[in-house]
C-alpha cells in the first residue's frame, strides 16, 4: 500500500515537472491542485519542489500564491528554497515579499546563504537603499551568516555610489580586520570609489601593500584609476613611476593608461610628452582609439585656425574612422567660437549625411551661436530638428536661451523658457536664476525679480553674490533702500562679500542715514572694502557728517576706525597730490632725529665730517665762492599716525630751506647764519697723451654697420610693438572668488588633515578689444604655509569684456601638518572662523590686432575666512591678482 502511495505521488511530481519543462504552467497548476485535492497526502517536500520549479521559470506571481496557500496549512520552506526564492525575486525587484520571506525566515530561525544575502545586497545598493543594506548586513551577521568579500565589494560600491566615502573607508578596514584577504574586485571598488572622490593618496596608502606585495594580481582597472587620481592631482611624476612599475608587475597598460596620461599632457601643453606616448602605443601593438584622436584633436582647436583642425580630422582621422559626435561636436564649438556659424553648419550637414548621431551638446553649441548673430529662425529650426530626434534639452541648454533671450530684451519669451524648463523636470541651478533676475532689475521690474528671488531660496537653490548684486542694485534704483538693506543682511548673513560695485552702490544710498552709517562700520571691520570703496565712505562720510550725525558720539564709538580712514585717504593723497607733506621713513615721530616739515622747507648740509687733501678753493670773507645747493629730503610715503594718542613730533627750531631773501640778507642782521661751510676740493686732472690718427679695418667698419642696422631694425620693431600695444591697450583680467564652502575637514591622529573645500571663482576680461585665453590655470591651497591641497582647471577663453564662472573641489588627503599649525588648526575648526590661502597660477594670452599676440603669466593670492564645517559658508575674502 505505501508503495503504491508512493509510486502515484511519483507519477504526479515528475508529470508536473515535465509539463513546466514545456511551458506548459497552467497545466502544471492544475496538476498540482489535483494532487492536493486527491486522496494522497502532500508533504511539504512536494511544496517546495513545485515553488522551486515556478522560481526557476520566473512564475514569481503563481510561486507567491502557492506560498500564501501553504502558509496557514502548516507548512513551510526550507532554507534553500527560500534563498532561492529570494534570489529570484530580486530580479523583479519585489522588495515586500522579500521582507516578507525575510521575516518568515527569522521567526524559523532560518538563515538566507551568502549567495542570496549577496544579491539582495547588489540590488538594495543598486537602488540606492544603502542605509538599509547596511542595516541588513549587520543583522545577517548578529544571526550567524559571515559575509565574504564578495558582500564586502558589494557594499564599499554602494557606499562610494552614494558619497559615503568614510563609512566604506570603515567597512573596508573592518573587512581586513576579520582577516578576509580582499581580491582584485574588492581593490577595484576602494580605489575607484576613492579616486573618485579626490583622495588618490589614501586609496594608494589603502591598496600599497597588495601592490609592493603582489598577493593579489591587479588588474588594469585599478592602475588606471590611481594613475588618473594622480594626473587629476597634478602630480604626474606619481603617475608616470606608477605606470613603469604597472610594466614590470606583469600588468600592461591599455589604451585606457595611455588616454589617460595624454589627456594630461595636452591639457598642460606638453607635447613632446603627448607625441612620446603616442609613439609608445603604436610601439606597443596598441593603436589609438577615438578617445586618443579627440584628445589631440581638442588641443588644436585650442591653438590652431579652426580649418587646420578641420583639415586634421579629415586626413588624420576620418580615414581611421575613428570621427564620432564628440569629434564633430568638438569642431562645431571651435567654428562657432571664431564666429564661423556657416562653416558650422556645414560640418552640421555632413555630419548628418554620413549617419552620425547628434546629441545636446551638437545642437546647443549651433543654437547658443545663431541666437548670438541674432538669427532666431535657424535656431528654431534646429530647436525642432532636436525635438524630432527625441533629445530633451538639458540645462545647459536652457540656460543658454535664457541668457541670450534676456539680453535680447525678450522677457516675456524668457519667462516661457524658464516655465517650460520646470515642466520638464528640468531643476533651474543659479546661474538660469541669476540671467532672469539680472534682465528684470535692468528693466525696473524689481518686484518680480524678488518674487523669483523667493521662490529660488524656497527651492533650495542658494544665491550667489551675483545674484545679492543684481537685487540690491534694482532696489537702490527703485529708491527701496529699506528692501535693499534687508537684502543686504541676507547676504552678510550668508557670508558673502561686499564688490567694489555694491560698496559703492551702498555706500552712497547709506550715508545718509545714522543708523545704516554704523551698521556699515561695524560690518567694515569682518568684511574689508577696497581702498576706493573706502575712500568713497570716507569722503561722503565727511561731506554729510555734520546733517546726520552727533560728532562727539560718533568719535567716541568709532575713534579709531576714523583715523584709520583718514591714514587712507593720506596715503591715497600722497600718490596723487603734491601738496601733501610726506616724511622720511628714518624718521620716528618723538625721536631726536624727527622733523615734520612742509614740502617749502629743507635740510641744511652738514659739514663733512673728514677734510679731504687737496688745496682748498678760495672764499670771500666768510661766504663761499659758490654756495652750495639746496638739498632736499628724499620723498617718502610714511603714513599718518593711526592712533590720536600717538604724539607728534616738534617741529624744527629753524628753516631748512632759505628763502631768496634770506639768502641776500647779512648772516647777522637777523638772517640766517649758515654751519661752517664743507671743504671743497678742486680734482686735478691727470696729464693726457693724444693718440695719433689710425683708420678703421673694413672688417670692423662693416661689422659696425651691421650692428647699427640690426639695432635700427630692433628699435623699429619695438616702436611698432609699442604702437600697436598703446591703439589697443589691453588691461589685465582679474580674478575673484564668488563663493565657497568648507564641507569637511577633519585631522586624523591629530595631524593629517582631510578636507574639501568647494570654490565658484570668477575670471573677469575687462578689456573690450581682445579675448584672453587661460591656457594654464593652477590652483594651491595653503593653511599659513603648509600646501594642503591643489586642481588644475582645463583650458578656456574669456570673451573681451565679459566674466567667466567656473567651480572646483580642492580636495585634501592626508596631508601632514606641523604640530603647532595643527593645533591652530584644531581651534579654528572648533571656535572659527578658518583662515586659508588660496594661490592661482594662470598663463594667458590676448591678441594685439589681428596678426601678433602676446601671453603673460598672473598671479592671484586671495585670503578666504570661513566657517566651520558643517555648514562651512564663506565669511570675507580677500584677492589680489598681479603680473
Amino acid at each position: 500500500m505505501h508503495q503504491t502511495l508512493g509510486a502515484v505521488r511519483l507519477a504526479y511530481r515528475s508529470r508536473i515537472a515535465h509539463l513546466v519543462k514545456s511551458g506548459m504552467i497552467d497545466n502544471a497548476v492544475q496538476m498540482f491542485d489535483e494532487m492536493r485535492h486527491s486522496s494522497y497526502r502532500v508533504f511539504s517536500v512536494d511544496y517546495n519542489r513545485f515553488i522551486g520549479v515556478l522560481v526557476k521559470d520566473s512564475s514569481f506571481e503563481l510561486a507567491e500564491a502557492i506560498y500564501r496557500d501553504m502558509t496557514p496549512m502548516g507548512f513551510s520552506l526550507i532554507p534553500f528554497t527560500y534563498s532561492r526564492f529570494i534570489s529570484g525575486l530580486c530580479k523583479v525587484r519585489n522588495f515586500d515579499l522579500i521582507d516578507a520571506l525575510m521575516r518568515d525566515m527569522e521567526a524559523l530561525g532560518y538563515v538566507p546563504d551568502i549567495w542570496a544575502f549577496n544579491i539582495y545586497l547588489d540590488l538594495l545598493c543598486r537602488e540606492r537603499k544603502v542605509g538599509f543594506a547596511v542595516q541588513t548586513f549587520c543583522c545577517m551577521v548578529r544571526r550567524g551568516r559571515e559575509p565574504d568579500v564578495v558582500s564586502y565589494t558589494i557594499l564599499i560600491n554602494g557606499l562610494f555610489r552614494v558619497g559615503k566615502v568614510t563609512d566604506a573607508v570603515e567597512i573596508w578596514n573592518e573587512m581586513i580586520r576579520r582577516g578576509i584577504r580582499p581580491d582584485n574586485r574588492a581593490c577595484a571598488a576602494l580605489v575607484v570609489g576613492l579616486c573618485h572622490a579626490r583622495k588618490v593618496d589614501l586609496a594608494y596608502e589603502m591598496v600599497a601593500d597588495e601592490i609592493k606585495s603582489a598577493r593579489v594580481k591587479l588588474s588594469t582597472v585599478v592602475y588606471n584609476a590611481l594613475i588618473s587620481g594622480f594626473c587629476r592631482a597634478g602630480r604626474i611624476e606619481k603617475a608616470e613611476a606608477l605606470k613603469s612599475f604597472m610594466s614590470k608587475s606583469g600588468c600592461e597598460p591599455d589604451v585606457v593608461t595611455y588616454n589617460v596620461l595624454l589627456n594630461f599632457y595636452y591639457d598642460n601643453n606638453m607635447l613632446r610628452k603627448a607625441e612620446g606616448v603616442m609613439s609608445e602605443m603604436v610601439r606597443s601593438g596598441i593603436q589609438p582609439d577615438a578617445y586618443s584622436y579627440n584628445q589631440l584633436l581638442k588641443r588644436h582647436c585650442r591653438v590652431s585656425h579652426p580649418d587646420k583642425c578641420y583639415s586634421f580630422m579629415a586626413k588624420e582621422m576620418e580615414p581611421r574612422g575613428l570621427c564620432d559626435v564628440v569629434s564633430y561636436s568638438t569642431l562645431i564649438e571651435t567654428f562657432c567660437r571664431a564666429s564661423n556659424t556657416r562653416k558650422a553648419y556645414k560640418i552640421f550637414e555632413e555630419m548628418r549625411e554620413k549617419g552620425v548621431v547628434m546629441n545636446v551638446v551638437t545642437y546647443t553649441s549651433l543654437i547658443k551661436a545663431f541666437l548670438r548673430e541674432g538669427n532666431s529662425s535657424v535656431a528654431k529650426k534646429l530647436l525642432d530638428q532636436m525635438t524630432e530626434l527625441g533629445l530633451s534639452p538639458d540645462r545647459i541648454f536652457y540656460t543658454t536661451i535664457l541668457e541670450h533671450l534676456c539680453k535680447s530684451g525678450n522677457l516675456d519669451k524668457a519667462y516661457g523658457v524658464f516655465k517650460d524648463m520646470i515642466e520638464h523636470g528640468i531643476a533651474p541651478d543659479v546661474i538660469s536664476y541669476n540671467a532672469l533676475i539680472s534682465a528684470l532689475c535692468r528693466s525696473c521690474r524689481v518686484t518680480e525679480a524678488m518674487k523669483l528671488f523667493e521662490d529660488m531660496q524656497s527651492k533650495e537653490c542658494c544665491p550667489d553674490e551675483l545674484t545679492f548684486k543684481f537685487i540690491i542694485g534694482g532696489l537702490i534704483r527703485e529708491n527701496k533702500l529699506s528692501a535693499a538693506y534687508k537684502i543686504w543682511d541676507q547676504m552678510m548673513d550668508k557670508g558673502f562679500t561686499l564688490d567694489r560695485d555694491v560698496s559703492d552702490t551702498l555706500i552712497k544710498a547709506s550715508c545718509s542715514n545714522e543708523e545704516y552709517v554704523r551698521r556699515l562700520l561695524a560690518s567694515l571691520y569682518q568684511f574689508p572694502l577696497t581702498q576706493e570703496s573706502y575712500l568713497n565712505f570716507s569722503s561722503s562720510y565727511h561731506l554729510s557728517l555734520k546733517k546726520t550725525l552727533k560728532v562727539s558720539t560718533f568719535l567716541l564709538s568709532h575713534n579709531s576706525f576714523l583715523i584709520f580712514i583718514d591714514a587712507s585717504m593720506s596715503h591715497h593723497h600722497y600718490e596723487t597730490n603734491p601738496h601733501f607733506v610726506q616724511f622720511s621713513q628714518d624718521h620716528h615721530p618723538g625721536g631726536p632725529s624727527s622733523s615734520w616739515t612742509s614740502p617749502d622747507h629743507h635740510q641744511d648740509p652738514q659739514t663733512h665730517p673728514v677734510a679731504p687733501t687737496g688745496p682748498k678753493k678760495k672764499t670771500r670773507g666768510r661766504h663761499q665762492t659758490e654756495p652750495p645747493e639746496p638739498i632736499h629730503e628724499p620723498p617718502s610715503s610714511r603714513p599718518l599716525p593711526l592712533r590720536p594718542e600717538e604724539p607728534l613730533p616738534p617741529r624744527s627750531g629753524r628753516p631748512l630751506l632759505l628763502s631768496p631773501e634770506d639768502q641776500q640778507r647779512p648772516p647777522h642782521h637777523g638772517g640766517y647764519k649758515p654751519e661752517p661751510s664743507p671743504w671743497w676740493t678742486a680734482q686735478t686732472r691727470p696729464a693726457s697723451h693724444q693718440p695719433g690718427s689710425k683708420r678703421t679695418e673694413p672688417m670692423k667698419l662693416s661689422a659696425t654697420v651691421c650692428c647699427a642696422i640690426l639695432l635700427i631694425i630692433l628699435i623699429l620693431s619695438g616702436l611698432i610693438l609699442l604702437l600697436v600695444h598703446l591703439s589697443n591697450r589691453p588691461n589685465s583680467p582679474y580674478f575673484d572668488i564668488s563663493a565657497a564652502t568648507l564641507n569637511t575637514a577633519n585631522l586624523d591622529m591629530g595631524y593629517s588633515l582631510n578636507g574639501d573645500l568647494a570654490v565658484v571663482v570668477n575670471f573677469t576680461n575687462p578689456s573690450k578689444k581682445s579675448n584672453v585665453d587661460f591656457s594654464y590655470v593652477m590652483f594651491e591651497l595653503f593653511f599659513y604655509n603648509t600646501l594642503i591641497a591643489t586642481e588644475h582647471i582645463e583650458p578656456f577663453i574669456v570673451p573681451k569684456g565679459m566674466s567667466m564662472f567656473t567651480s572646483f573641489h580642492l580636495v585634501s588627503s592626508q596631508v601632514p601638518i606641523e604640530m603647532t599649525q595643527s593645533q591652530e588648526l584644531q581651534l579654528q575648526l572648533g571656535n572659527g572662523p578658518v583662515l586659508l590661502n588660496l594661490r592661482g597660477t594662470f598663463h594667458a594670452r590676448s591678441d594685439l590686432g589681428s596678426f601678433m599676440r602676446y601671453s603673460y603669466w598672473l598671479h592671484t593670492r586671495c585670503s578666504i575666512s570661513l566657517n566651520s564645517p558643517p555648514s562651512g559658508y564663506m565669511r570675507a575674502r580677500r584677492c589680489i591678482t598681479r603680473r
